[in-house]
């Protein structure tokens, strides 16, 4: 049933796509977008707080997906199992594919900033499923890797807004 989702999203490709697609998602590789962001908005007193919060889940999905769920369960991904006729990505990435670390770490992120601003978390949200979706629409991860992911990166962002928000009101102070 995965793959025919996966060929399902292959029938909607064309080349501007494609390209838009891959550049998209080299933007989440590393998580180095959302720790951009995330210092970037350390870096102005009024969203100091939703950084904080935002690098705290980035911490905890790296954690459990990369140094924990990653290794355990090793998925292979879907690339390395079927070939494409014409692949987007010229070689199948060789770790493991379950759960999506760009999804998660997105969701991470993105579910830190709805926590603390409602407006700019929608967005981000918004941001962080279509960075999902690249992973499906290149073929290398299932649909429950990014679904996965998706849930992970938004319990991160939770935790890391709940343990965050209650140590600052224990210590009574936010700088």
């Amino acid at each position: 049933m995965e793959f025919d989702i996966l060929y399902a999203i292959q029938s909607i490709r064309t080349p501007w796509l494609d390209d838009l697609m891959m550049y998209y998602t080299t933007l989440g590789d590393s998580g180095l977008i959302w720790v951009f962001l995330a210092i970037g908005l350390i870096a102005f007193p009024a969203t100091r707080f939703m950084g904080k919060v935002s690098l705290l889940s980035l911490l905890f999905e790296v954690g459990i997906v990369t140094f924990t769920l990653k290794p355990l369960i090793d998925r292979v991904r879907p690339c390395a199992i079927e070939t494409l006729q014409s692949p987007i990505i010229e070689a199948c990435y060789t770790d493991p594919s379950f759960p999506s670390g760009h999804t998660a770490s997105s969701f991470a992120v993105a579910f830190a900033i709805f926590c603390c601003n409602k407006k700019w978390g929608a967005l981000a949200l918004a941001a962080a499923a279509l960075l999902g979706f690249t992973r499906l629409y290149l073929f290398v991860h299932f649909p429950s890797d990014v679904i996965a992911g998706a849930v992970i990166g938004a319990f991160c962002g939770y935790l890391a807004w709940r343990l965050y928000d209650r140590y600052v009101k224990i210590k009574g102070s936010e700088n």
